[in-house]
């Protein structure tokens, strides 16, 4: 037959009123002795004292947690630069050349940035879209054909062929 377990006994449930002051005596580093008075200053002392934040939070884990929230926050800041960089290219505010300063200018101050772009306008917008033609196209495909022919013309000579006999070939 197995002992039966002890049941558990809270210290301050057995405890006498004077029993109790001991104990909240030792609790806060007074004599046994200590009067009520004394043992109420010290209470209140220590109720009104600042924490000790290190006992309550570990340093170096505080310190991982704010590296890592730096970390995230660098990555998020990277990608909000390189996303305003390309808009402001594809929109025409700045060329492609431009987009190593435009970046570093972004990275260090984003308003900075923004303040740039909003008092140039879309410059280089123009850039991206065809030019508008002042005549009639150009005869490509003749053009083409008569250097081709010329070309031709130069090789069957050199080679001593008949002019036409590569273009049936």
């Amino acid at each position: 037959m197995p002992p039966e377990p002890a049941t558990p006994k809270t210290p301050a449930a057995d405890l006498s009123f004077a029993e109790f002051g001991t104990e909240l005596a030792k609790l806060l580093g007074l004599s046994a002795g200590a009067s009520p008075k004394e043992l109420m200053a010290k209470l209140a002392a220590q109720l009104t004292k600042e924490p000790d934040p290190a006992k309550y939070m570990p340093v170096a884990a505080v310190q991982e947690m704010l590296s890592v929230r730096r970390a995230e926050n660098a990555e998020v800041a990277e990608g909000r630069a390189q996303e305003k960089v390309r808009a402001a290219v594809n929109a025409g505010y700045i060329t492609r050349g431009m987009q190593t300063w435009a970046l570093a200018l972004c990275r260090s101050d984003e308003a900075s940035f923004d303040d740039f772009l909003s008092g140039v306008g879309p410059v280089f917008a123009h850039f991206g879209k065809p030019a508008p033609v002042s005549g009639p196209a150009p005869d490509r495909i003749s053009g083409t054909a008569q250097a081709e022919s010329e070309t031709e013309a130069s090789i069957c000579a050199q080679l001593g062929l008949k002019p036409g006999t590569l273009a049936s070939s």
